[in-house]
C-alpha cells in the first residue's frame, strides 16, 4: 500500500467513526461527493484515489484537518478553531452542534468522554434550563460582548421555547455516554459569582429570578449527588434509571485546569480545549490526545473519587457545596 492510500484509507476510517451506527457510509459518502455507490466503495478500499476537489469535501463536511493524515513534524500538531462571536452566533445553531455531538458518541459502541472543568458545562447546566439560559445570557452578554443584549436584563421568562426542547433532547443523548468528570468547587463558585455580579450591576429584571436560579442550582447539586451515588447519569427530575458504570466523577480541589475533553472512539481520538467562553480548538492528532489522557490520569490519581464508592467524601462534598449555595441565596433573598 503507497503513501497516498493509506492516507485515504485512514481519512475514511476517521469519517466512518464520525457517522452515527445507523447511519451507511457508503450513502453518505455518495450524497456528498454525489458519485455510485461501486464508486464509493472503490474509494473506500483505495482502488481509485480521491480527486482534491473530493479531498476537500470530505475535510470541510466531516471538519476534517488534512495534517492529521500527513507526515508532520514531532512539534507540530494541527488543530482546527471553532471561534465564536457576536456576528456568528445563534444559540439555535449551537445547541445542534452540541446535539450532533452528544448523538454522535451516543451512538457508538467504543467510546468514553473525559471532562476536565473548572466550570459547569452545557451538558450539565441543560438538565436544568433555568441554569442553561442564565448562562448562555451571560456568556453573550458579558463575557463576549454581543451589542443586541448591551442594554437587555435577564428574565427567566424570556427563555426560549426551543432551548427547553433541544435541552432535554441533548441530555437524552449525553446521559448515554460513558464519561469520567473532574470538577473542583469553583464549578459552583463562578457561577455563584456571575449571579452576585448582575445582581451588582442590575442585570436581572427582578431579584426572585436570581434567587429561582440558586434554588435550581440547589437541584442540580442534589442532582449530582443522586448520579454519583448510582455510578450513571441520568436526565434531571426522573426516575433513577442508567448503564452502571457510565459516570465516574473526581473532586479535585487544586490542579484542574479548565475546559479540557477528550473523546475516544473507536480508534479515533479527539481533544478538545475551551480557549473563551463558547470557543474551543479541537484536533484529531493521537499523540497530543495520549499525552493529555496520561495527565488526566495523573490528575485522577491525586482527586477524590465521588461516585460509587467513597460515600462520606461525597456526602460531605455535596453538602459542602449545597451549604454554600444556600448562605448565598439566604444572602441575596433578604
Amino acid at each position: 500500500m503507497n503513501q497516498a492510500q493509506h492516507i485515504q484509507k485512514h481519512l475514511f476510517q476517521h469519517i466512518r467513526e464520525q457517522i452515527p451506527t445507523h447511519l451507511s457510509l457508503v450513502d453518505e459518502i455518495s450524497d456528498l461527493l454525489h458519485i455510485s455507490a461501486d464508486s464509493t466503495y472503490r474509494r473506500i478500499r483505495g482502488e481509485k484515489q480521491l480527486t482534491l476537489d473530493e479531498l476537500v469535501k470530505l475535510c470541510e463536511h466531516f471538519q476534517l484537518s488534512l495534517d492529521v493524515f500527513l507526515r508532520s513534524p514531532k512539534d507540530s500538531i494541527p488543530f482546527s478553531h471553532v471561534k465564536v462571536d457576536a456576528s456568528n452566533f445563534q444559540v439555535d445553531s449551537y445547541l445542534d452542534f452540541a446535539m450532533e455531538r452528544a448523538s454522535m458518541l451516543s451512538m457508538q459502541q467504543d467510546v468514553e468522554m473525559i471532562i476536565i472543568a473548572n466550570d459547569l458545562t452545557i451538558f450539565q447546566l441543560l438538565q436544568v434550563p433555568e441554569l442553561a439560559a442564565f448562562k448562555l445570557f451571560f456568556w453573550q452578554k458579558s463575557s463576549l460582548g454581543f451589542p443586541d443584549l448591551k442594554h437587555t436584563r435577564f428574565s427567566l421568562d424570556a427563555i426560549n421555547s426551543k432551548l427547553l426542547e433541544k435541552g432535554k433532547a441533548i441530555v437524552k443523548e449525553y446521559v448515554k455516554v460513558p464519561s469520567i468528570e473532574i470538577v473542583g468547587i469553583e464549578a459552583v463558585n463562578s457561577f455563584l459569582r456571575q449571579i452576585k455580579y448582575y445582581l451588582d450591576l442590575g442585570y436581572f429584571e427582578r431579584q426572585e429570578d436570581a434567587v429561582h436560579i440558586c434554588d435550581k442550582l440547589i437541584e442540580l447539586v442534589r442532582h449530582f449527588h443522586r448520579e454519583t451515588d448510582h455510578g450513571f447519569k441520568f436526565p434531571y427530575n426522573t426516575s433513577p434509571l442508567g448503564k452502571p458504570g457510565n459516570f465516574t466523577m473526581y473532586y479535585n480541589e487544586l490542579f484542574v485546569i479548565d475546559g479540557i475533553v477528550l473523546m475516544r472512539m473507536g480508534d479515533t481520538r479527539m481533544t478538545y480545549i475551551g480557549t473563551g467562553p463558547l470557543n474551543f480548538v479541537h484536533t484529531l492528532d493521537r499523540d497530543f490526545y495520549e499525552s493529555k489522557y496520561g495527565w488526566a490520569q495523573n490528575l485522577m490519581s491525586k482527586s477524590i473519587l465521588l461516585s460509587g464508592i467513597s460515600e462520606k467524601e461525597r456526602n460531605k462534598f455535596f453538602l459542602r457545596i449545597e451549604d454554600s449555595v444556600r448562605g448565598f441565596r439566604d444572602e441575596i433573598g433578604k
